[in-house]
């Protein structure tokens, strides 16, 4: 718990304008979160496959020839666009709300994905950076266009895109910004065109404070969690799953695959242990103990 607050204090105080530069020096030399690991790698790479695999086993084809992709938030890290490249992908949009991407957390993914095993269907490795590349030119030689800061409506024309990939996003916004990127998702894709997302749906804090439950976050209300816990540089909006199938009401969505990680009986013995707040009340308690939530969409 000491853990827990002490980053969420550290969090405040970065979102002072004038402190807000040393996030990024805080999240590369401190934290880590930004470094380039394999094991980081290998889990997003292995994300990245499972869409793959996810869209191919439910008879929609190749996701990587389903172009253009865009990726909605792409971080850090681009790890899921430079494997689709690796993989064959030829035209890519990044769109991120804040221009946090810098060339040597990218050039040193590079090549540590050329140095993965990724068998027959990657089709090449990625070219060595030169010295006198900037990011977007490197970015702009495999086919990716990197667009932030943005905000909705994206630089993307209606009715264009074949993929649109988000990946651990969603739990960030809050509800009403949700329902605003699922709007946008349908006026930039094609008909027939794929939306692909994963969502962590337990409080992501406990990756940082082991002694944090998992689902720490239900204890707080709204109007608490709000002016105490969510800021400028990081915020989680606590939606369950419910939430997000409500937010996609009345949009020409196909449902291809909805996938709740279901709670359990440790998950269900540890939420017992947790008092959670009167406003998740309404809530079942499969839904507020479920821990991740995986879709597929069809635009209609």
């Amino acid at each position: 718990m000491v853990k827990f607050l002490a980053k969420i204090a550290a969090q405040h105080i970065l979102s002072a304008p004038m402190l807000g530069r040393l996030h990024q020096p805080l999240q590369k030399w401190v934290t880590g979160s930004i470094v380039v690991a394999p094991g980081t790698v290998q889990q997003k790479v292995d994300v990245g496959l499972t869409y793959l695999n996810l869209a191919a086993e439910a008879g929609l084809g190749n996701l990587i020839e389903q172009d253009p992709i865009l990726d909605f938030g792409g971080g850090w890290h681009f790890t899921i666009p430079l494997l689709y490249s690796r993989l064959g992908a030829k035209n890519q949009i990044i769109v991120d709300i804040k221009r946090i991407a810098v060339e040597d957390v990218i050039f040193s993914l590079i090549r540590e994905l050329n140095r993965m095993d990724l068998g027959p269907r990657a089709l090449r490795l990625l070219p060595e950076p030169s010295s006198h590349q900037t990011l977007d030119d490197y970015l702009k030689s495999l086919g990716i266009r990197y667009e932030a800061p943005v905000a909705i409506p994206l630089p993307v024309e209606a009715d264009s895109v074949g993929s649109v990939l988000c990946t651990q996003v969603l739990l960030h916004p809050p509800r009403h910004q949700v329902r605003a990127i699922f709007e946008e998702t349908i006026r930039v894709l094609r008909p027939g065109g794929i939306f692909v997302a994963s969502i962590h749906l337990y409080d992501v804090y406990s990756n940082f404070d082991p002694l944090l439950s998992r689902f720490n976050f239900l204890r707080y209300s709204t109007k608490t969690w709000e002016r105490w816990f969510n800021n400028s540089h990081m915020s989680y909006n606590r939606l369950r799953a419910p939430d997000y199938r409500r937010l996609l009401e009345g949009l020409p969505f196909k449902t291809i695959i909805w996938e709740v990680t279901p709670p359990t009986d440790a998950d269900i013995k540890e939420l017992s242990r947790i008092k959670v707040h009167p406003d998740f009340s309404s809530v079942a308690r499969e839904d507020l103990a479920g821990t991740h939530l995986l879709f597929v969409l069809q635009k209609v």
